[in-house]
C-alpha cells in the first residue's frame, strides 16, 4: 500500500502544470495581486529584459540600455510595479494587455536615451 501511495504522489508531483498556472494575463489579474506580488512579478520580468544576446545587437542594446538606465535612475521594484499600474490607469486600451508587455513598453519609453546610446556603441542606428 505504501508503494502505491508513493507512486501516486510521485506521479502527481511530476504531472504537467495545468493552464491555470497563475499567469498574469491582463489588468484584472494584475489587480488581484498584492503590492509585494506585483513588485516580485515586475522585477522578474525586468530581469528577463536584461538578457544580453551574443548574436543580436538590437536586443543586446535594449538590455544594456535598460541596465544603465536602471542604475542611473535608481529604478526599484516598486518603480517597475508602478510603471505597469500607471500604464493600466493611463489607457483603458491597455486593460487586456499582459503586464509584461506593458513593462517592456514603459521601460523602453523611460530608458530610450540609454538604449539609443547602447545602439550607437554597437554600431546600430538610433530608432526614432
Amino acid at each position: 500500500m505504501k508503494k502505491i501511495a508513493c507512486l501516486i504522489a510521485t506521479m502527481v508531483a511530476m504531472s504537467p502544470v495545468t493552464a491555470s498556472a497563475n499567469f498574469i494575463e491582463n489588468r484584472a489579474s494584475w489587480n488581484e495581486l498584492s503590492a509585494q506580488q506585483k513588485e516580485g512579478y515586475a522585477v522578474g520580468v525586468f530581469d528577463a529584459l536584461l538578457f544580453v544576446y551574443q548574436n543580436d545587437k538590437d536586443l543586446s542594446a535594449a538590455a544594456l540600455g535598460r541596465l544603465d538606465c536602471a542604475g542611473e535612475l535608481a529604478i526599484t521594484g516598486p518603480d517597475l510595479s508602478k510603471m505597469i499600474s500607471d500604464a493600466y490607469v493611463r489607457d483603458t486600451a491597455n486593460w487586456q494587455q499582459r503586464p509584461s508587455a506593458l513593462l517592456y513598453t514603459e521601460t523602453y519609453r523611460t530608458c530610450k536615451i540609454y538604449i539609443d546610446a547602447e545602439r550607437v556603441k554597437l554600431g546600430l542606428k538610433v530608432i526614432p
